[in-house]
């Protein structure tokens, strides 16, 4: 059995790996929760087409449909927000190895210079930089994500309940 401790440049290659699967994760996540809301969006606002506010029975219909299709689209802003790229907050750390956010800011020839001759301390340096960019990347997304299932589980919920109501009554 091999005990040897890995080096720190492996655990920062690794733990980037793992936060990098996390990011997709979540992208993921908050794709689908978009999906789910833009089409519970959809049927709510076909529903409430047909129905017209002139009769009080309608208005009791109406006010929650317009509850459900806002809460939805909150839901749906918040997935947004977690799609919506971050990275671009490390530039004013200025250039790096790593990084193509930081890398960009290289002309090419500038950065292949740079490469080769960078040591293993400043790629461990730049290793560790990235790391906890990403890291605080994913936590930021993880929030928004946090807020938007919350908010949608409730939506759905509420959405579902009022299709329920309205198949209910259509075929009594």
């Amino acid at each position: 059995m091999n005990t040897k401790c890995p080096d720190g440049l492996t655990v920062l290659m690794s733990n980037l790996a793992r936060i990098h699967a996390n990011l997709r994760f979540a992208d993921a996540k908050a794709g689908a929760v978009l999906v789910i809301n833009t089409s519970l969006m959809g049927v709510m606002y076909s529903l409430l087409d047909k129905a017209s506010c002139s009769t009080a029975e309608s208005m009791d219909f109406y006010v929650p449909s317009l509850l459900a299709i806002s809460s939805l689209l909150i839901g749906a802003g918040f997935s947004v927000s977690v799609l919506w790229p971050r990275a671009d907050r490390f530039v004013k750390r200025g250039r790096g190895l790593l990084d193509p956010v930081r890398i960009a800011q290289y002309k090419c020839d500038e950065f292949l210079e740079e490469i080769s001759a960078a040591e293993s301390k400043l790629i461990y340096k730049h290793a560790q930089e990235l790391t906890w960019d990403v890291s605080k990347i994913d936590r930021a997304k993880y929030r928004m994500l946090d807020i938007a299932l919350k908010v949608s589980v409730v939506a759905w919920m509420f959405t579902v309940s009022l299709i329920a109501v309205i198949i209910m009554k259509a075929t009594a």
